[in-house]
């Protein structure tokens, strides 16, 4: 469970709040995945590193259209930037 009844599927890769259901894409995944096992702030580089393959570069437009895409499918202010560093989740 993320938090207030919303229930994250990892196999299925979906995210249920009270009132809908959101499907993650495989990308939204690994990075969920990552936050909750990681337990920390992952950086920039991490985020890079590990969701984008070798042969694609992270553009800043690129993570901030992934970044705000993947948050319309979390509890509000779930996901915090830290600014400069990366991402964490605030559970």
């Amino acid at each position: 469970n993320l938090m207030n009844s919303w229930i994250y599927d990892e196999s299925k890769s979906i995210v249920t709040s009270p009132k809908e259901e959101f499907v993650l894409t495989k990308k939204e995944n690994s990075f969920l995945r990552l936050l909750i096992v990681k337990k920390r702030l992952i950086t920039y580089d991490e985020i890079e590193n590990i969701l984008w393959d070798d042969n694609t570069v992270m553009t800043q437009n690129a993570l901030r259209l992934f970044i705000k895409n993947f948050r319309k499918k979390l509890p509000d202010n779930m996901l915090k930037n830290i600014q400069g560093a990366g991402y964490r989740l605030m559970v």
